[in-house]
């Protein structure tokens, strides 16, 4: 999220591969943008994406972290930010680039993912030949405490004035990093219930009362240092005026969780492994793309053997970690 730490190559023939790896080996190997090309580089990067809704929630976001955390610094930037602010302050953006390119990028830091029709004796040679000059300076991952939103930044209520016309609610609850309880997936097990759509749901009663007409549940963040579990709910024009009510039946139905035992607990994220074990046995066809940048990421967030499969499987039951992710709610 702070740093580029992973890259991807997708491989569809022995001519695209050497071109794919052409242009990732320079641009990883050699400081890329020259002096006259940095005007190019930073004009599609204006205007600032201050027109869309979800950009503008998400710095929201952002501009209420703890201000002495990464996190809350800004998420993207314009001709004025990039460009205009550092030159007025004496900064020079190309250098400034240029010296992260160098501390930051280096070979252990890196992950790459290839996908080919040619043998893997074939495919390893290109990514030797190719890759095999990327320094390796040995640099350790920015490390950042998992204090993003300190309890200062709690319990606050904020409201937007939307680009759209939208009636929207969405409650953002900071919590421990998930991404060591992959196996167990504890915020995946209860975004599953506070985003269900049956007879019982938040979703159900918040129907019936006419208050709301979908609702979403899951992780908004996730880093080495913390996660953010978020629910979003579309209001009804009745439901905007019942957000209180809304917020009240929402901690009431993760009471409900906190309160279930862990039986009950068990007997559920066994149904969630069965519903994993068959979703990951017949995962259809992806697109070559997309797949091979999805398995660049696994191969920072999993170990080796669950790169494949670690997103769809539930393997270990932990009730202490759901409990611990609930009460954090």
């Amino acid at each position: 999220m702070y740093v580029l730490y992973l890259f991807f190559l997708v491989v569809c023939s022995v001519v695209a591969c050497v071109c794919l790896c052409l242009c990732l080996c320079v641009f990883v190997l050699i400081p890329f943008i020259g002096s006259l090309s940095l005007p190019l580089f930073l004009k599609p990067l204006n205007p600032l994406k201050n027109t869309a809704d979800g950009w503008r929630l998400f710095q929201l976001v952002k501009s209420t972290a703890n201000p002495k955390h990464p996190f809350s610094k800004f998420g993207t930037g314009n001709l004025t930010t990039l460009r205009d602010t550092p030159k007025t302050n004496g900064i020079n953006t190309r250098e400034e680039l240029i010296k992260f390119h160098s501390t930051y990028y280096s070979a252990n830091r890196m992950k790459l993912a290839v996908i080919g029709r040619e043998s893997l004796d074939t495919l390893q040679k290109m990514v030797t030949d190719k890759f095999s000059d990327i320094k390796n300076t040995n640099r350790d991952a920015p490390k950042f405490g998992p204090d993003a939103f300190h309890p200062q930044c709690l319990q606050h209520y904020y409201q937007i004035i939307p680009v759209m016309e939208l009636r929207e609610l969405h409650i953002l609850w900071p919590g421990p990093t998930s991404k060591p309880h992959y196996k167990t997936k504890p915020a995946s097990a209860i975004a599953h219930l506070l985003g269900h759509e049956g007879d019982g749901s938040v979703l159900a009663y918040l129907k019936k009362m006419g208050w709301a007409n979908s609702l979403s549940a899951g992780l908004n963040q996730s880093t080495s240092s913390f996660s953010a579990m978020v629910v979003s709910m579309e209001l009804t024009e009745l439901g905007y005026t019942k957000q209180q009510e809304i917020i009240t039946a929402v901690y009431q139905y993760i009471n409900l969780l906190l309160s279930a035992s862990e039986q009950e607990w068990l007997s559920y994220y066994r149904e969630q492994a069965d519903i994993g074990a068959m979703n990951f046995r017949f995962k259809g066809t992806e697109q070559p793309s997309g797949y091979v940048s999805q398995l660049a990421g696994n191969l920072e967030a999993y170990r080796p053997g669950d790169v494949l499969s670690g997103g769809y499987l539930y393997q270990q039951f932990d009730f202490g970690v759901i409990q611990q992710f609930l009460k954090s709610m």
